[in-house]
C-alpha cells in the first residue's frame, strides 16, 4: 500500500507501509496533511490528517473501496469478504501476463471436486488449472511438439510457498490427469488462511503441492 502525504500543494513523502500498516515521513507539528492512499485495484482515498507535537499519530480508519465496480458487486452479491478481490497472476511464454479474481473465474466452466482432505471427506468447487492457464500464452501445439516437457510450472502462495509441475503433468496431450484452481470449500468461499485462490491436485498421496493463498501462477522453461 503506498501513502502520499502532502502540505498544501508540497508533496512531503510518498511512503509504502510495513505489513502491520505502519508508516512514517518528516512533518512539521501542529499543521495539517493531506494523506493519498493507494492501492492496486482499489479506489484511491484521500483524507486530512492533523500531526500534533507527537512524534508518532493515528491516521485512523481507512477504508478503501474496490475499484472495478463489477467486481464491488459481485463481491457484495456473494457475501464474500473484500479480501475474496484479490487478483491472481498468471505469466505465461512470451512475455503474456494476466490477473483474475474470484468473479473472473465464475465466468469459466465450473467444476466440483470431492477429495479427502487429512481423513476428511470435502467437496472444493472451482475451475481447471488449464482453463486458467489459457489466458496466456502457452507451451502448446506442433511448434512445442520437441521442447513441450522443457517447461514448467511454478504456483507461490502469500507466504511465498511454491510447489513445481512439469508441463508434462499438465498438457493434456501428456497426462489425462487434472489439476484445478478452486474459490468454495462445502459450499462455502475459502477461509482467510486458505484463499481466496486454492490449488487442488487431486489424486496424490500427499497433499505437499495443494497450495493455498496461491498468488502467481508462472510459466518458465528449463535451462
Amino acid at each position: 500500500m503506498k501513502f502520499k502525504v502532502a502540505a498544501l500543494d508540497v508533496t512531503a513523502a510518498v511512503v509504502h507501509t510495513d505489513q502491520n500498516g505502519t508508516f512514517a515521513f518528516r512533518a512539521e507539528p501542529l499543521r495539517n496533511y493531506e494523506l493519498t492512499v493507494e492501492m492496486a485495484g482499489f479506489k484511491t482515498s484521500v483524507k486530512t490528517i492533523n500531526v500534533g507535537t507527537d512524534k508518532e499519530f493515528n491516521a485512523g480508519d481507512i477504508i478503501m473501496l474496490v475499484g472495478d465496480p463489477s467486481i464491488a458487486d459481485w463481491v457484495m452479491d456473494n457475501g464474500i469478504p473484500l479480501e475474496s478481490s484479490a487478483r491472481l497472476t498468471i505469466q505465461g511464454i512470451d512475455g503474456t501476463t494476466a490477473t483474475v479474481a474470484v468473479p473472473d473465474l465464475s465466468k469459466l466452466p465450473q467444476k466440483t471436486v470431492k477429495v479427502t482432505d487429512h481423513g476428511t471427506s470435502v467437496t472444493f468447487e472451482g475451475v481447471l488449472l488449464m482453463d486458467v492457464l489459457n489466458k496466456v500464452d502457452l507451451p502448446l501445439g506442433e511448434k512445442f511438439h520437441s521442447t513441450g516437457a522443457s517447461y514448467y510450472l511454478t504456483a507461490t502462495s502469500k507466504d511465498g510457498y511454491e510447489a513445481v509441475f512439469a508441463w508434462a503433468e499438465l498438457d493434456s496431450t501428456f497426462t489425462n490427469k487434472s489439476a484445478y484452481v478452486v474459490t468454495k470449500r462445502n459450499g462455502k468461499p475459502l477461509s482467510d488462511k486458505d484463499g481466496p485462490f486454492e490449488l487442488l491436485v487431486p489424486g496424490e498421496k500427499m497433499s505437499a503441492r495443494w497450495v493455498r493463498q496461491v498468488t502467481a501462477l508462472k510459466i518458465r522453461q528449463a535451462n
